[in-house]
């Protein structure tokens, strides 16, 4: 697996990453991702915060990296990496994807000399909870984010379990 860079040209395909993933969590009864314009991750591209996995040249799953999240984390002021919309293709489902792009994201918050790497996930998501928990994450805490304008649709009045890893392996 390649994990690369994204381009506004790797719009329509993100796109249709996240729209099979919404489809996906739909039809478990799962909460879903928000329907995110072309323009949002025009955005988060030109900030360099989105990465994609290829197999064989074909885009198998996507991962946001940020330097800080004070609207999840409340400011705390310990350095991390923390990711956001973790994605890997249905039809790549079990093959090691999103467990790939987790240790990849890993490597890199060591590389910057992050202290921690972090993720946020539903609550309520106890299979999804269960995965980063099986990859080396440890529950730090719950979250109710009420009603915040300052956060995204999606993160309004939900509780969110918050993890996180050391950076560094000893």
């Amino acid at each position: 697996m390649n994990v690369k860079q994204a381009t506004v040209a790797d719009i329509p395909a993100i796109q249709a990453l996240f729209t099979e993933a919404i489809h996906w969590q739909e039809a478990k009864g799962l909460p879903t991702f928000a329907h995110l314009s072309a323009a949002f991750f025009a955005q988060e591209i030109n900030k360099g915060a989105v990465f994609l996995a290829e197999v064989d040249d074909q885009i198998v799953g996507t991962i946001s990296l940020y330097e800080a999240d004070d609207k999840i984390w409340d400011g705390d002021p310990d350095t991390a990496l923390y990711i956001h919309r973790l994605i890997s293709r249905r039809g790549a489902a079990g093959r090691g994807v999103g467990a790939a792009l987790l240790e990849w994201s890993h490597k890199r918050a060591a590389a910057f000399d992050k202290q921690w790497l972090r993720v946020d996930s539903w609550a309520n998501n106890e299979e999804l909870c269960r995965f980063y928990e099986s990859q080396g994450f440890h529950k730090v805490r719950r979250k109710n984010t009420g009603t915040n304008e300052d956060l995204p649709e999606h993160y309004q009045n939900i509780i969110l379990q918050l993890f996180q890893m050391p950076a560094k392996r000893d």
